[in-house]
């Protein structure tokens, strides 16, 4: 799948002509007006029939009426007269501009797939420094290959020349799913460097088919390393292009160096990744198995002409990464983007809906599709239409309480859904419970000691031996995503020693800013996993004056007889907040920079409040304490006997009666029944 979005837009801006009149013909051009270019371009002629401008130009606009199979066309033989035009060019000039590649694409709009890539072949050679030629071929051949019987193009291809032509060789024994005959073509073609992104693409590809998702993760990050030209950028853009956001369109499209073009693809991988301290990244291997399911059922082989539907009548209803996805009917589209649909119906009219997500909790979509239809005559791909023909299952407050309210819904779900993507666990995962919390405390050198502990459920995972399995991971990265800290560890507990749950934790320094914090556990015995994402920004503890640590709440807090250090108190943690009826919770915290006064002495107090969500609040207040610490550790079990069941905002407070400083923090907890 490749990249040939905006080829002829593009090329209708070239050198400036000497011939002012061509810029009326190039403005109808670029306003999509080609009946009114050609009439133009062909008064032109008449005055300058040795122009092979005019002839290049006007060769595309009948490219872009005639690709339009419909009876007008055919019988004014639009195609024909494209490809006279540019044969009219090279009888002159074969070097001028991409005029072979663009009597390729007119092969390509007549379905004739091998001359479009003997053609697209010639322009390479002849042009090999035009990076779109490239991008449009490869185009030829994956149509050709998903188009054709494996063993036909297998045939075939083995009798062209060429890297790339090999390369679909492989696609093609991948087709037919002989995935160590393409891993042997792939392997001989990457002992050559320039050949290194498209080979790494390939077989990144094929790993992720093969389900080896760490060697095609591997792989993908090869390809971003080898990336040096404008054409290796592609390349990598031609992966995304059906799951880019507007935004993200319109950044590539400003990219100057192959640093930026790195920097750009990983952060793109980097923030999809739903776990990102795991061996492999399981985004990318959702997005490559949606893309082989889309290649199998929503291919389309025609073309997005606006004119085709009612609803799609104006581009300016539609977000500009629309035309990226011009390989897929709309169906395919939106499976790229959002995965399989959490409900549907099968009618004239099909209707996928999609539950809000849990990290998007706006993000609910309804989408309608119906074979386009122009004149009467309606095709078998289908496409978006604004509502739904007969009765929906879906509630009118989602799909509309009449026509307009009902196109308005449409067209916001279709401009969220077009400008978003969403990642989904393969069929049959296991989603465990896993609570976690992040703590704050001081660290060295003004930096802060991040905690995060988490709570593995043990009876949750049935191992197939006598050892429990399972993985966990912390990732770190800051706000331009560079990563700031990264752990990973395998834990094994025999089965008959293990409790009903599992309490982990990892550590790690940080400057005090915002970052993006990801946690992960995943069992190595069975799909199940817990996944979790979210901005955080790490408590300073820099600045002068009285400050205390989070709070961690536990089950127990067990301490020697005299607390100075950290590693004298064993704390319990329960990351989830939640106790137990008759449980008593444990709270640990930490106090920095008390005043001390003449004789080293610090006096400060303690006070606890428990708020419910009514706004009433259990306090307790202990009296003034006395101390040599300025920094002391603090710990306390909670007497919650007389406190009804329900969820609490606990609250510390600390007060400094030297200074006369005050600080407080909060936590929240869950009394059970």
């Amino acid at each position: 799948m490749v990249w040939i979005l905006g080829i002829a837009a593009s090329l209708i801006t070239g050198p400036a002509m000497q011939v002012a009149d061509l810029e009326k013909a190039r403005e109808a051009m670029e306003a999509r007006e080609w009946r009114r270019a050609v009439a133009l371009l062909s008064e032109h002629l008449k005055h300058g029939p040795g122009d092979l401008e005019g002839y290049y130009l006007r060769g595309i606009c009948y490219g872009e009426i005639g690709k339009n199979p419909n009876l007008r066309n055919r019988i004014e033989r639009s195609l024909q007269k494209g490809v006279a035009d540019f044969e009219t060019v090279l009888a002159q000039d074969s070097l001028y501009r991409d005029v072979v590649f663009q009597l390729a694409l007119i092969r390509r709009y007549q379905n004739n797939f091998q001359k479009a890539i003997q053609l697209g072949e010639v322009q390479r050679h002849l042009r090999p420094e035009l990076p779109h030629v490239h991008i449009g071929l490869l185009n030829f051949y994956w149509r050709y290959v998903i188009t054709t019987p494996p063993t036909d193009a297998r045939l075939w291809l083995r009798t062209q020349p060429g890297l790339y032509a090999q390369l679909f060789v492989g696609k093609a024994f991948e087709q037919q799913n002989l995935f160590d005959s393409a891993e042997k073509i792939y392997s001989e073609l990457g002992d050559r460097e320039e050949h290194a992104v498209p080979v790494l693409l390939a077989q990144a590809r094929l790993s992720f088919s093969r389900q080896l998702p760490i060697r095609g993760t591997r792989y993908i990050k090869e390809a971003i390393a080898a990336v040096r030209t404008d054409l290796d950028a592609l390349l990598l853009f031609d992966e995304i292009r059906t799951i880019v956001t507007p935004g993200e369109q319109a950044a590539f499209d400003r990219l100057a160096s192959p640093a930026e073009v790195q920097r750009f693809f990983t952060e793109f991988w980097a923030k999809r990744d739903p776990m990102p301290a795991a061996p492999y990244n399981a985004r990318l291997a959702e997005h490559y198995r949606r893309l082989h399911v889309a290649e199998v059922h929503y291919v389309f082989n025609g073309f997005r002409n606006w004119f085709r539907s009612s609803y799609t009548h104006d581009e300016r209803y539609f977000p500009p990464t629309y035309a990226l996805s011009h390989d897929f009917d709309d169906r395919g589209v939106m499976f790229i983007r959002h995965g399989e649909p959490d409900d549907f119906s099968i009618s004239e009219t099909p209707t996928w809906f999609y539950e809000s997500s849990e990290d998007q909790k706006d993000s609910l979509l309804v989408f309608h599709f119906a074979p386009t239809c122009h004149n009467g005559v309606c095709g078998v791909t289908k496409h978006f239409v604004p509502v739904p023909r007969g009765e929906s299952f879906l509630p009118p407050k989602l799909t509309g309480l009449d026509l307009p309210d009902a196109e308005r819904k449409t067209q916001a779900y279709i401009t969220q859904g077009l400008s978003t993507d969403r990642h989904r666990w393969p069929s049959g995962t296991k989603l465990l419970d896993v609570p976690f919390l992040l703590a704050s405390f001081r660290g060295f050198d003004n930096r802060t000691l991040v905690e995060a502990y988490f709570d593995v459920p043990l009876e949750e995972l049935v191992p197939e031996h006598d050892t429990l399995t399972f993985e966990a991971g912390l990732m770190v990265h800051d706000d331009r995503w560079q990563q700031r800290s990264f752990s990973r560890s395998i834990i094994r507990l025999p089965v008959e020693r293990a409790t009903s749950s599992y309490t982990g934790l990892f550590q790690t320094d940080l400057r005090p800013q915002e970052y993006h914090v990801a946690l992960h556990v995943r069992s190595l015995d069975m799909p199940a996993l817990r996944a979790h994402k979210l901005s955080y920004e790490p408590l300073s503890f820099a600045a002068p004056g009285l400050k205390i640590s989070d709070i961690l709440l536990a089950d127990s807090v067990v301490a020697l007889d005299n607390v100075v250090n950290r590693e004298d108190v064993y704390t319990d943690v329960n990351p989830s907040g939640y106790f137990r009826p008759g449980a008593a919770p444990a709270v640990y915290f930490e106090i920095y920079d008390l005043a001390l006064d003449e004789e080293g002495q610090t006096r400060y107090s303690i006070s606890y409040t428990l708020a419910n969500q009514q706004g009433d609040v259990t306090s307790l207040a202990l009296g003034e304490q006395e101390g040599t610490l300025a920094s002391p550790i603090e710990f306390v079990v909670v007497d919650v006997t007389d406190v009804s069941h329900g969820a609490y905002e606990f609250t510390v407070t600390v007060t400094d009666h030297l200074s006369g400083a005050s600080v407080s923090r909060s936590r929240q907890l869950v009394l059970g029944r």
